[in-house]
């Protein structure tokens, strides 16, 4: 295989393992990883700190139509919302970002590294080398 195949599948194997649920995270934490190193940054009228703005509204607003989306899409209630049911749709909204660190992108990212490290998967119990 030529360099240059070979380097553009590694390309995109990387790419596609990257982005299966641990991206995002990443590249979030990256993009905040230019303010803490450098605090001046935190101008509200620097380049840096306007395009980090725009981005985090444009993720609120796709997140909001996903959302709206969602509750189009399902079934009607065959039963009217109880006041626990209302409070929890008004919480699952901001708690969805944290329970995907917690549930998708930290167990694919412990995932990958295994997998990178050469060491034996685990689901949910300890695996001992006998």
């Amino acid at each position: 295989m030529p360099w240059l195949g070979g380097a553009q599948l590694l390309t995109q194997l990387a790419h596609d393992q990257i982005m299966a649920g641990a991206g995002w995270v990443i590249m979030t934490l990256g993009a905040q990883l230019s303010f803490l190193l450098h605090p001046r940054l935190l101008v509200f009228d620097s380049p840096q700190m306007i395009t980090l703005s725009v981005a985090m509204g444009i993720v609120t607003l796709m997140g909001f139509a996903f959302w709206v989306m969602d509750w189009a899409a399902r079934p009607p209630r065959t039963r009217p919302w109880t006041w626990k049911e209302r409070l929890a749709l008004l919480v699952s909204f901001p708690l969805l970002p944290v329970l995907t660190v917690i549930a998708l992108a930290l167990p694919v990212l412990e995932a990958q590294t295994r997998l990178l490290l050469d060491l034996p998967p685990t689901f949910g119990r300890i695996t001992r080398k006998h």
